[in-house]
C-alpha cells in the first residue's frame, strides 16, 4: 500500500503540474475561472498531454527513465514558476474540503479506502494476462513495433490509456511495474462528484448535475481498480463530458465558446482514443459546435483544429504502424497496402468477435457467421439470461427510462424544441449513445456510463419540482449512502488479506508458463496458453498464428504473416 501511495503522489504531480502548464499556454482556449478549476479537471488535461508525449515518443523510443525524468520536470518546473497561483489554488480547494461536512468528508475518505486496498490487491481481470500487461510491456521495451497485432490481434485495439499505465508503472524502477492510475483516477472523480452531496444535503433547488454526479458513484467497478484496464476511465470521462455539458445547459452557456467547451471537446476526443467505442460521446462537442455557430460566436478554429490534431493524430498513426489500417479492426476502411498488414480474416473475426462475445460469449471461429445471420430476437434472451441480477435489473431501468424519454419527447417535441432544446438534444445524444451500445457491443462495463447519466436525467426530468423534489434528494442521497457503504465493507473485508501481506507493496502479477523458442533469428518466449502475463516480450500466446514471421533481423523490424506478400 505505502509504495500505491508513492506511486499516486508521483502521477498526481505529473497530472497537475503538466495540466496546469497546458490551461497556463493555452489560456484563451481553457478560460476558466480561476478557483472553478477543479483539480480532477486539471489531472484529464494533464493525462491528456502526458498520453500526447507519449503517444509521439512512442514513435522513437520506449516509454520509460528517460521520459519518466523529462515529464516529472516538466511538470514541477510549472509548478515553481508559478508558485503563488498555484498554492493559491490549491489553498482554495484545501479549504473547500476542509469546510464541508462530516458526510463529505466521511464518503471522501470512503472511497480513499476502496481506492487504496483496490489498488494493491490481487489481480481480478483475466484480459489483464491476455493483453493489457503484454502490450504495456511491449511499450515500455520497444518503440511501436511495425505488425505488432499479428502476434495478439487486440494489441491492435491501441487504447492511449496503456500508454499513461506505461509511463506511470515505473517498471524500471519498480520490479515488475505497478499500475495503479485507475485508483487515483477514481478517487479525484470522486472528489469533483462529492461537492454534490453537500449540495444535496441543503433545501432549495435540485440540480440535475448534482444528481447525476451522485448517481455515476453508485458502481465503482471495484475489480477494474486491481488492473490497467481502459474500461474504467473511459467510463468516467464519458460522465464527466455528460456533466459538463448539463452544467453547460444549467448555466445557459450552451452556445458560448467558453473554457468549458474546449474541455468537453478535449476530454471527449481523449475518450475516444482510450476506447473507440466511444466515438457516439463526439456527439456532444459537435452540437455544441453548431449551437455556437448558429449563435454566430466566433471560433479559433485554428487552435480548435491543432488542439484536435495533438490528440488525434499520433493515435490514428499508431493504430497504421501496429495493424496497417487507419483504426483496427475497422476492417471496412482499408487504405494502406503495407507488408505488416494484419490479413483481412483475422481482422474481421476481430471485429466480429468484439460484438458477439459481449452479446453471448461467442466464440472467435463463429463470430463472423453469428454477426451475419442472427437477429435481436435470437440473441436478446440468451444475453440477458447470462446477465447477474444487477446488469438485468439495470438493462429493466434503462428500458424504462428511455421508452419514458421518447415517449415524452415524441409527444411533446414542439414544446420541447422551443423551450428546453439544449435538453431535447441530449436526450438524443443518450438514446443514440444507448442505441448504439446495445446493438454493437452491449458489455455493461462499455454502456453504463451512459445508462446511468439516463437515469439521473429521466429521474431529475420528472421529479425535481414539486412534492416530488424531496423523493428525488432523499431518494439519491439513500442510495449513495446505501452503494458506498456495501462497497466499502467489501472492501474493508477484503482489506484484512491486503493489510496483512501487502502493506509496502501490493500484490504481484501471477507469473506465465512459458518456453524458450526462436522466430527466425529472434529468441521468443511462448507462454503455455494465451497469458504472458508481465513477461518481457517477445512473448506470443499459446494459440500464435504459425505463419508469423519477422520483417527482418529483429524485433524492431516488426512482425508479419507470411502470406500477406
Amino acid at each position: 500500500m505505502a509504495l500505491v501511495l508513492f506511486i499516486w503522489a508521483f502521477t498526481f504531480i505529473c497530472l497537475f503540474g503538466l495540466g496546469w502548464a497546458c490551461m497556463r499556454v493555452a489560456a484563451p482556449l481553457f478560460a476558466i475561472e480561476h478557483h472553478a478549476r477543479h483539480p480532477f479537471l486539471i489531472a484529464v488535461v494533464g493525462l491528456a498531454a502526458v498520453i500526447a508525449l507519449g503517444n509521439c515518443w512512442a514513435y522513437f523510443a520506449p516509454i520509460g527513465m528517460v521520459l519518466n525524468g523529462v515529464v516529472p520536470g516538466l511538470a514541477l518546473l510549472t509548478l515553481l514558476l508559478d508558485r503563488n497561483a498555484v498554492s493559491d489554488h490549491l489553498r482554495h480547494w484545501i479549504g473547500r474540503w476542509r469546510s464541508a461536512g462530516w458526510p463529505v468528508k466521511l464518503a471522501l475518505a470512503a472511497l480513499f479506502l476502496i481506492a487504496l486496498v483496490k489498488s494493491a490487491s490481487p489481480m481480478e481481470l483475466l484480459d489483464e494476462g491476455d493483453y493489457y500487461l503484454p502490450y504495456i510491456r511491449w511499450m515500455e521495451n520497444y518503440r511501436i513495433i511495425p505488425g505488432l497485432a499479428n502476434i495478439e490481434g487486440r494489441f491492435g485495439f491501441n487504447s492511449s490509456f496503456h500508454i499513461a499505465s506505461a509511463f506511470f508503472g515505473l517498471s524500471w524502477l519498480v520490479p515488475g511495474g505497478s499500475y495503479e492510475l485507475n485508483g487515483l483516477l477514481l478517487l479525484l472523480f470522486g472528489a469533483w462528484c462529492l461537492g454534490a452531496l453537500e449540495r444535496l444535503l441543503k433545501p432549495g433547488t435540485i440540480l440535475m448535475s448534482d444528481v447525476m454526479k451522485l448517481f455515476c458513484l453508485f458502481f465503482l467497478m471495484r475489480n477494474m481498480l486491481t488492473s490497467s484496464a481502459a474500461d474504467l476511465s473511459n467510463m468516467l470521462f464519458t460522465e464527466a463530458v455528460l456533466i459538463l455539458f448539463v452544467q453547460k445547459i444549467e448555466k445557459g452557456t450552451v452556445a458560448r465558446p467558453d473554457g468549458h467547451y474546449f474541455l468537453i471537446l478535449l476530454i471527449a476526443l481523449l475518450t475516444v482514443t482510450i476506447k473507440l467505442n466511444s466515438i457516439l460521446l463526439c456527439l456532444v462537442p459537435a452540437y455544441l459546435t453548431v449551437r455556437i455557430g448558429l449563435a454566430d460566436q466566433r471560433l479559433p478554429w485554428a487552435k480548435l483544429m491543432a488542439l484536435a490534431a495533438v490528440v488525434v493524430l499520433p493515435w490514428l498513426g499508431r493504430y497504421t504502424i501496429l495493424s496497417g489500417y487507419l483504426v483496427y479492426p475497422v476492417f471496412q476502411v482499408d487504405l494502406f497496402d503495407v507488408d505488416w498488414k494484419v490479413p483481412l480474416a483475422l481482422t474481421e473475426r476481430e471485429y466480429h468477435y468484439v460484438a458477439e462475445f459481449a452479446k453471448t460469449n461467442a466464440l472467435p471461429e463463429e463470430s463472423k457467421q453469428l454477426a451475419e445471420h442472427r437477429t435481436l430476437l435470437d440473441w436478446v434472451p440468451r444475453w440477458f439470461a447470462r446477465e447477474n441480477l444487477m446488469n438485468r435489473a439495470m438493462a429493466l431501468a434503462m428500458l424504462a427510462a428511455l421508452a419514458a424519454m421518447v415517449g415524452y419527447g415524441a409527444l411533446h417535441l414542439r414544446r420541447l424544441a422551443r423551450q428546453h432544446g439544449d435538453l431535447l438534444a441530449l436526450g438524443v445524444i443518450l438514446a443514440v449513445g444507448i442505441g448504439f451500445w446495445f446493438v454493437r457491443n452491449p458489455a455493461f462495463r462499455f454502456g453504463w456510463s451512459w445508462g446511468i447519466i439516463l437515469l439521473a436525467f429521466v429521474l431529475h426530468a420528472a421529479m425535481a419540482s414539486g412534492r416530488r423534489r424531496a423523493w428525488l434528494r432523499a431518494g439519491t442521497v439513500a442510495l449513495f449512502v446505501l452503494s458506498l457503504s456495501s462497497n466499502t465493507v467489501k472492501t474493508g473485508m477484503e482489506g484484512r488479506e491486503v493489510l496483512a501481506r501487502h502493506l509496502v507493496v501490493p500484490a504481484s502479477q501471477p507469473r506465465a508458463s512459458v518456453r524458450e523458442a526462436t522466430l527466425g533469428p529472434v529468441k521468443v518466449r511462448i507462454a503455455s496458453d494465451r497469458q504472458c502475463w508481465g513477461e518481457q516480450p517477445p512473448c506470443l500466446p499459446a494459440d500464435y498464428q504459425r505463419s508469423l514471421q519477422l520483417r527482418g533481423s529483429s524485433v524492431e523490424d516488426g512482425f508479419r504473416m507470411a502470406d500477406t506478400r
